[in-house]
């Protein structure tokens, strides 16, 4: 996964069959999962 930005602790996205979609810097990358997503943004 890449990824530079964040955003302040705001969680956007939606399940597919290969993972988690989730919002970063503008656009979507997929994640493992929602809660892979919300570990990445705490980071």
């Amino acid at each position: 996964m890449i990824g530079t930005k964040k955003e302040s602790g705001t969680m956007k996205g939606y399940n597919t069959e290969n993972g988690y979609m989730g919002y970063v810097d503008g656009e979507y990358q997929l994640f493992a999962s929602e809660a892979d997503y919300a570990e990445w943004m705490e980071e």
